[in-house]
């Protein structure tokens, strides 16, 4: 019998309850008699794709509690060469049937660490005694930057060109599975393989991506089509004649104007598998708020497949909790936080929790503090999903941070900033377009900006916030639908997850309230250096008030349409903020002044 991750993640299980009242089904997607989704195609047949294929297993079994092999406790002073001998102990034992070595148990302390732990070997699990006061703290002492704890294969995916076939299909759209190849190709059932999408210069001169480098920003690097070229790891599920069906859906489409598709078999050697990190905290010392020189990533992974984080807390860290870097591949990371990140407030710094991996799924995490919040970085290949994922105090804007992200999925996101996927062009070292076929669905933030690259599509359904497609370096369009109303169903990916796999995925039919993301007002920036902030809250308009935290009123509209608030001559302090809707309902949220 299969468990499936989803009932095993504390969050409630799946998001199939009776619609709230307005609810009703996107455009792009119908349920069939039977109650399943039903994708509408566009005229190319174009759909919105399954975003589901991501995560340990590919979410197709459960993460398993790893029986413990090893348990160590803190000692006085460096803990670093205690660590670390503890895990290489662990390395040279053999790996079980289960797929694991075993797990190593760090009872519950304070452990100052001087430098990175390095995990090498599959199948090693870390667990601490909780990530509370009262449990397993792994404190970073080393002052330079560095990453705590690093997930480290020894060897990278590697194509094999002989066994490469072009895609025939004139037209690959988003959402497919099957296509055809060329003659007299070897693949069977099982093949790992790469879907390569080679694209042409016709191709970025359409994205105008051939323009980033001009006189107003001479550093910004036009984008060239080798460098675009990326490989979206797959496996074969099917063959019939020349039409090969792959376990994920293509987030890109290929289009033979603008660009080859190939298909073509991989190895993936000295990989590292079945490892994880779990149950404990993760701290960096530091001198001053805007201290650079302490630890950087809290955990890396690199070289890595089918692995993952729950339950840890990273504080202090300059760049992320958890970074899953381009090489790595169906990572989970479920019920984590970054809290309070210490650097200067600046690029390439607090990126909380950063994917440059595909198929990964980062679900129930939360932030503080971070410039850019669950993010993906460049040339990043889909699927990838952040599901019910919470961030406050935003510094910066969360979603695809630049040069093309594909296939990444925003659901239930909670946010008080801006959610974007947008052309981000002379954005540092000229971002250009941050990714296409990128869906928000369901998010509640304070603002959302959607725009479409041409030929491509990013969307914004049931986005609970100012929604529009002007951004600080572009405007167009991207497809909004039922801004300010949340869509069926709830979680797009726990649906799609239980249509796929069906049996015990589908088990928890029923929610309370509490599983939905709850109404309220938010305010951005908070705290706010500037005299005026973006209000939003649920509604059409209502009454908006501004108090001292004796109640006094200081500030009275009347009809305020959810948008900017001129703040006048308020001094720096907290005051309080109220809204009562013109549909009834009340939202009261803390205002800095700074």
């Amino acid at each position: 019998m299969r468990v499936f991750p989803l009932l095993l993640t504390g969050l409630g299980g799946l998001l199939l309850a009776a619609p709230a009242p307005g609810q009703a089904y996107s455009n792009l997607i119908q349920t069939n008699v039977q109650g399943r989704l039903r994708y509408v195609p566009d005229a190319r047949g174009n759909t919105v794709p399954d975003f589901s294929d991501v995560g340990y297993r590919n979410g197709e079994a459960a993460i398993p509690t790893v029986p413990v092999v090893l348990t160590i406790s803190a000692l006085s002073g460096d803990n670093r060469a205690h660590i670390q001998a503890a895990i290489d102990q662990l390395a040279a034992l053999p790996v079980q049937a289960n797929g694991f070595r075993g797990a190593l148990l760090l009872r519950a302390g304070s452990y100052a660490v001087s430098g990175s732990l390095v995990v090498r070997a599959s199948g090693i699990v870390l667990r601490g005694e909780g990530a509370g006061s009262t449990g397993t703290v792994l404190r970073a002492t080393l002052r330079q930057q560095h990453t705590l704890v690093q997930f480290t294969g020894a060897g990278g995916a590697s194509g094999q060109s002989s066994t490469r076939k072009r895609i025939t299909t004139t037209y690959l759209p988003v959402g497919a599975r099957s296509f055809a190849v060329e003659a007299g190709h070897s693949f069977v059932v099982g093949d790992r393989v790469q879907l390569r999408r080679a694209p042409n210069q016709a191709w970025i001169d359409m994205l105008g991506m051939n323009t980033l480098n001009n006189p107003s920003c001479p550093t910004c690097v036009n984008w060239t089509p080798s460098s675009f070229t990326i490989d979206y790891k797959r496996k074969v599920t099917a063959v019939s004649g020349n039409v090969i069906t792959v376990d994920a859906p293509v987030v890109d489409p290929i289009d033979q104007t603008h660009a080859t598709g190939y298909l073509q078999k991989y190895t993936w050697n000295n990989r590292l598998e079945n490892v994880g990190i779990e149950n404990l905290k993760l701290d960096s010392e530091y001198s001053s708020p805007t201290d650079e020189q302490h630890a950087w990533d809290a955990i890396d992974f690199v070289n890595t497949e089918n692995a993952w984080v729950r339950d840890i807390e990273a504080w202090h860290f300059g760049f992320a909790a958890v970074r899953v870097l381009t090489n790595s591949a169906h990572v989970s990371v479920l019920n984590s936080k970054c809290l309070d990140g210490i650097s200067l407030i600046q690029g390439e710094r607090r990126y909380s929790f950063c994917i440059e991996g595909q198929r990964n799924l980062v679900m129930g995490c939360f932030t503080r503090k971070g410039r850019h919040d669950f993010m993906t970085g460049a040339r990043v290949a889909g699927p990838n999903a952040f599901v019910r994922c919470t961030a406050t105090q935003m510094l910066n804007i969360a979603g695809p941070h630049g040069r093309w992200a594909a296939g990444t999925l925003y659901d239930n996101f909670v946010g008080d900033g801006p959610l974007n996927l947008e052309n981000r062009r002379s954005s540092g070292t000229g971002h250009g377009w941050a990714g296409a076929q990128n869906m928000l669905w369901n998010c509640q933030t304070a603002t959302v900006v959607v725009q479409s690259p041409p030929q491509h599509i990013n969307w914004s359904v049931g986005s609970r916030a100012l929604v529009s497609g002007t951004g600080v370096f572009f405007t167009g369009q991207g497809y909004e639908e039922s801004t300010g109303t949340f869509v069926l169903p709830q979680s797009l990916y726990d649906k799609q997850l239980c249509d796929r796999l069906g049996g015990a995925a589908c088990t928890p039919l029923a929610v309370s309230k509490a599983n939905l993301p709850e109404e309220q007002l938010i305010i951005y920036p908070n705290p706010a250096p500037k005299r005026s902030v973006t209000v939003y809250f649920p509604g059409s308009k209502g009454k908006l008030v501004v108090m001292d935290t004796l109640g006094r009123l200081l500030l009275e509209q009347t009809d305020f349409v959810p948008g900017l608030l001129n703040l006048g001559k308020l001094a720096e302090g907290g005051y309080i903020v109220r809204v009562l809707t013109a549909e009834g309902k009340m939202f009261t949220r803390k205002l800095v002044l700074e």
